[in-house]
């Protein structure tokens, strides 16, 4: 594997998945709430950018299997890992598992990879 790409399009899915993980793990995480659904916001747009760098690290896999489905693998994963991450948050003191966080989440990925697929299919040159 090219040192090279790795770092630049698989080591930052991992880095934000890490990010995620270790902000999981903080115990009686406080965010000073601005609008009442602010903590859905949050979830929605962090997981919008794990399933951009997600996909964006498996469409520049060296592996064809990951590219040809980079979208449906950004999914599952995606969606895989915002129900680890709820569960993971059952072990955390002070931290609960809330549905409305992972349906948040599993938002976030399906709007990201919709709007991509959109952007993409309008670059499309037309022939």
């Amino acid at each position: 594997m090219d040192k090279k790409r790795f770092f630049y399009y698989q080591f930052p899915a991992i880095l934000y998945a890490l990010l995620i993980f270790a902000v999981s793990n903080i115990s009686n995480l406080s965010i000073t709430k601005l609008l009442k659904w602010q903590d859905k916001v949050l979830h929605f747009l962090e997981y919008g950018l794990f399933a951009f760098f997600l996909l964006r690290a498996l469409a520049n896999s060296v592996t064809r299997f990951w590219k040809k489905n980079s979208y449906r693998l950004t999914l599952a994963l995606g969606v895989l890992y915002a129900l680890s991450d709820e569960l993971h948050q059952n072990f955390v003191l002070g931290r609960t598992v809330e549905f409305y966080d992972f349906l948040a989440d599993v938002s976030g990925v399906v709007f990201a990879l919709v709007c991509i697929k959109i952007y993409w299919m309008k670059k499309k040159p037309k022939i």
